[in-house]
């Protein structure tokens, strides 16, 4: 699978546009094309809207929440049999959503996407629950009441187990399997991820996925990306430095790797750091700076 020319502007303008007006879907795809030049646009977002074209009149935004979590789990999980990719979870096609829904195989995270935006589709609000080590899905809607009343509910699916649904307890269980035994759920875990939140966090398995390989050229790119929506994350921007050490771009990795000291509080890593740009300072220009 090779690396596509860089076409960074049309996903650069797209990440730019206030919170509420990005298309994840189309984000997650472009993301997609950065990496395997197979990856068509269109063609994902027409078989996203192929996907929720049975539920659309099923569906609606006054729908119980139950009835709609439970109609979304049976359509994507045991109907078009969406499902985690166990065997090969390490995969890099787990994180292409085009390849996801060729495959209808994943990773948490881009089958809780795929989820979403069949929903979405359907005018059912739906969000990211990003546990430590998982990823849920939320569906908001209406609740109704014994006495007639309605509120507002939030109920959870499991994507990557065939659209499960998860109990609060379950929730909480599945908390402290990642955590420990004795973790106790905190409510700031269950709030609704942000679109760049959650694209940056599918970077960032896509980067776990390259680094374990040894992929520095891939590597790089993925954390080109996650700095451009987050500039502050730290962790990537010592990472990148390092890296780019490594490949000889002295200038490029300076930069980085004094952006991170300035800033970092990790005594272990800074220390890291602050060797290898000592190391900088006595090597020799090279092209790539």
């Amino acid at each position: 699978m090779g690396i596509a020319a860089p076409r960074r502007d049309e996903l650069a303008h797209l990440l730019a546009q206030p919170e509420e007006s990005i298309d994840l879907g189309r984000a997650a795809l472009l993301v997609a094309r950065d990496h395997d030049p197979r990856c068509d646009v269109d063609e994902g977002l027409a078989r996203l809207d192929r996907l929720a074209d049975p539920l659309r009149g099923v569906l609606r935004a006054e729908t119980p929440v139950l009835e709609a979590a439970l109609t979304l789990a049976a359509h994507l999980g045991a109907r078009e049999r969406f499902r985690g990719n166990v065997e090969q979870y390490d995969d890099p096609a787990n994180s292409f959503l085009h390849a996801v829904l060729e495959r209808r195989l994943g990773i948490p995270i881009t089958l809780s996407l795929v989820y979403m935006e069949v929903a979405r589709r359907c005018n059912v609000a739906a969000h990211g629950v990003g546990l430590p080590g998982h990823f849920l899905t939320g569906l908001s809607g209406p609740v109704p009441g014994a006495d007639g009343s309605t509120r507002t509910g939030v109920v959870m699916l499991d994507p990557f187990d065939g659209g499960r649904l998860m109990r609060p307890r379950a929730v909480a269980d599945l908390y402290a399997r990642y955590v420990g035994s004795d973790a106790t759920l905190p409510p700031d875990v269950l709030r609704p991820v942000s679109r760049k939140a959650l694209l940056a966090r599918m970077l960032r398995n896509l980067k776990g996925v390259y680094a374990k390989a040894g992929d520095t050229l891939r590597t790089l790119s993925v954390l080109d990306r996650i700095l451009s929506l987050a500039p502050g994350a730290l962790e990537e921007r010592r990472e990148r430095g390092l890296l780019l050490a490594q490949a000889g771009a002295a200038r490029a990795a300076r930069d980085d790797l004094e952006t991170y000291l300035a800033n970092a509080n990790d005594v272990e890593h800074a220390a890291e750091a602050r060797a290898v740009l000592a190391g900088l300072s006595h090597r020799r220009p090279t092209l790539l700076n």
